[in-house]
């Protein structure tokens, strides 16, 4: 089992709870959290236009690398 630290910020629509879904997989694969929070994206004219309001999810966790890279995987199915 390899440990690794991913540090990393996705952006993605409010709608879509990308938060709590990093929070539930985080639980369930027992991920250390050490920073997880959503910033709300200044809304610029085609999102008003589209009705979308973004926020960007900072997080740094820690744990084993293939449940990391599953993560990944996880939240490019999460659109």
């Amino acid at each position: 089992m390899t440990k690794a630290n991913w540090n990393a910020w996705v952006e993605a629509p409010k709608s879509k709870d990308v938060l709590n879904a990093i929070r539930k997989y985080c639980v369930e694969t027992k991920l250390i959290v050490h920073k997880l929070e959503a910033i709300p994206v200044g809304r610029d004219f085609v999102d008003k236009l589209c009705g979308v309001d973004r926020e960007t999810i900072y997080f740094h966790l820690e744990g084993d690398y293939n449940t990391l890279n599953h993560l990944k995987t996880t939240l490019e199915a999460h659109k």
